[in-house]
């Protein structure tokens, strides 16, 4: 590059080796990546945050390890919801909170887990809502997802 030299080389040479699947220095495809997540530090807690299941400083590694949508996940961050109804994201670290012994496996197994039984149990539309049905005769609960249509 030296002897041939042009305005803004070094920028050609970087592209090539973000896009070159082999070199793995820097994966995020985008060099001037808006969302600003690579250096911030990230947390996977429980509600609440007793128990550190997971920590990154990039939002790559959730979205890659633990196969978490990225649509999803920045969607959980900023608004503060429950990601499956009982994982917490946040950018601050909780002192307090125990760290949970658990391998990325083990731990995006459990996601899967949580995955079948939340999406078993989600409204199917924003009208969608979850309604808790009891048994006189044998007091057993049941939960039913009802359409309400508004007239």
């Amino acid at each position: 590059m030296y002897n041939n030299y042009s305005f803004r080389s070094e920028i050609v040479l970087e592209q090539f080796f973000l896009l070159d699947p082999s070199f793995n220095l820097n994966t995020i495809k985008v060099a001037n990546n808006p969302s600003g997540s690579n250096a911030k530090p990230l947390y996977m807690y429980n509600r609440d945050k007793s128990v550190l299941y997971y920590y990154s400083t990039q939002q790559k590694d959730f979205i890659v390890n633990l196969n978490i949508s990225h649509f999803t996940f920045t969607k959980h961050l900023n608004k503060g919801s429950y990601y499956l109804g009982k994982y917490l994201f946040s950018r601050f670290p909780e002192n307090t909170a125990k760290v949970k012994d658990i391998s990325k496996l083990d731990l995006a197994l459990q996601l899967e887990k949580d995955r079948k039984i939340f999406n078993k149990n989600k409204p199917l539309n924003s009208l969608s809502r979850s309604v808790l049905l009891i048994d006189a005769n044998t007091t057993k609960l049941f939960l039913a997802l009802v359409n309400v249509f508004l007239i």
